[in-house]
């Protein structure tokens, strides 16, 4: 979701270190987690997963042959 350059440098560290990164990424996707969480648990997670659900279900909407 980083990118080469800025996966490489956050790698694994601890969420308060790579949500920096995050917040420097050319990527909304990535952006938008600096920008609406604090922490990274599972239910920050659950929330993330429900409200990419519905885009999700939009790219993969395999019922309309123009997005296939």
């Amino acid at each position: 979701m980083l990118g080469e350059r800025l996966n490489t440098k956050a790698k694994n560290a601890e969420f308060d270190e790579k949500v920096k990164k995050y917040a420097a990424s050319e990527l909304v996707m990535a952006q938008t987690i600096a920008r609406d969480y604090k922490t990274w648990d599972p239910s920050t997670i659950e929330d993330r997963a429900r409200k990419l659900g519905p885009q999700l279900a939009k790219v993969w909407d395999f019922d309309n042959p123009s997005r296939v």
